[in-house]
């Protein structure tokens, strides 16, 4: 799937993430909707792994996958 069209439209859909450290998400996601507060450690789609710390709300970053280990945020939603 082609990452150009993430960055110019708003999110069309969104679901639950569970954080894995091997399944990647079912759609990439444009952004992620954090609920309650912790790290967020996240595989960027081009390859770069990241751990935000202290994350809530909008976390505008376009991802393939939210990792289990190093996340401790939790409610969180993929915007797509």
């Amino acid at each position: 799937m082609s990452a150009g069209h993430l960055s110019t439209a708003t999110a069309q859909g969104g679901y639950s993430v569970t954080p894995s450290d091997t399944v990647n998400l079912t759609k990439l996601a444009r952004g992620l909707w954090v609920g309650t507060t912790g790290n967020l450690s996240v595989l960027h789609i081009d390859g770069s792994q990241v751990t935000y710390v202290g994350v809530q709300g909008l976390i505008p970053v376009c991802v393939s996958r939210v990792n289990a280990t190093g996340t401790t945020a939790t409610d969180i939603v993929a915007m797509v």
